[in-house]
């Protein structure tokens, strides 16, 4: 059986062995129980699987089970199916079924929406939060596009924080008070 043959599916690893190449990046070697599948997962991906990952580094399971995808140049090789695992954080397929085909992606997206009568906010943070967003901007653009740009990711930021606010104060939703900023 060739990687062509195979189609993405759930499988079995029991090991993690960290490889850096020699640009200084880092990947992982997955290893299936009886060593036959080896799965490659860049660092850049692991928050896509952290918990099941880090149990497993930190030895409080003896396996995780990972949707993968053949590589194509290894027979007995795996990679990460990032668009699976992508398209479960943002929602736009639901999780599968132990050993079940793939779903298609569907076509929402999550990027914030233009209108007419937007504002635009500028306000100062300090270099330790802006670090902690700069951060996560990098895992949340690599789990959806739409956050490709700081700016967008910064605007969902500040979208969601102002709806958690709403919920907690709805008797001054209707009143459109100047904001001292």
């Amino acid at each position: 059986m060739t990687a062509s043959d195979r189609q993405s599916s759930w499988q079995v690893f029991s090991e993690i062995r960290e490889i850096t190449t020699k640009e200084g990046t880092i990947f992982y070697l997955l290893l299936s129980p009886d060593r036959r599948n080896v799965c490659r997962i860049d660092e850049r991906f692991t928050p896509l699987i952290h918990e099941e990952f880090q149990a497993l580094v930190d030895g409080n399971i003896e396996e995780i089970e990972i949707y993968c995808r053949p590589d194509i140049n290894d027979p007995y090789g795996w990679r990460l199916d990032v668009d699976y695992y992508r398209g479960v954080a943002t929602g736009k397929i639901d999780p599968q079924p132990r050993n079940s085909p793939p779903q298609q992606l569907s076509i929402v997206s999550t990027a914030p929406t233009l209108e007419s009568d937007q504002k635009n906010v500028t306000f100062c943070i300090s270099v330790d939060d802006h670090t902690f967003v700069s951060a996560l901007h990098k895992r949340f653009k690599q789990l959806d596009p739409a956050f490709s740009r700081f700016q967008d990711f910064n605007a969902y930021l500040y979208a969601t924080q102002l709806r958690l606010l709403r919920l907690q104060h709805p008797d001054l939703i209707a009143t459109r008070q100047v904001t001292p900023f």
